[in-house]
C-alpha cells in the first residue's frame, strides 16, 4: 500500500457519522434562542469541546450562500 493509499484509508477510518434521525420542524422551538439553548445543552452533555462554536450561514438577495464560523459569547 502506498503512503497515499494508507493516508486515505486512515482518514476514512476516522470518519464519524454525524447524521441522526433528522430535523423535524415540529420538534423545534418557535423561539430561536430557546432552540439554541437546547442544542447547546445537548452538545455540552455530549462532550463537544466548544459547544458554542458554529457556522452561521445566510443567503443574499440572489440566493448566493455565505457561511462563517462564529463563537457565541453571550446568549
Amino acid at each position: 500500500m502506498t503512503e497515499y493509499e494508507h493516508e486515505r484509508t486512515h482518514l476514512r477510518q476516522r470518519r464519524i457519522q454525524y447524521e441522526t434521525a433528522g430535523l423535524e420542524l415540529a420538534d423545534l422551538s418557535l423561539d430561536p434562542m430557546e432552540q439554541w439553548h437546547i442544542w447547546h445543552t445537548e452538545a455540552f452533555e455530549a462532550g463537544i469541546v466548544e459547544p458554542n462554536a458554529m457556522v452561521l450561514s445566510t443567503v443574499d438577495l440572489h440566493g448566493v450562500p455565505d457561511g462563517r464560523s462564529v463563537l457565541v459569547r453571550d446568549a
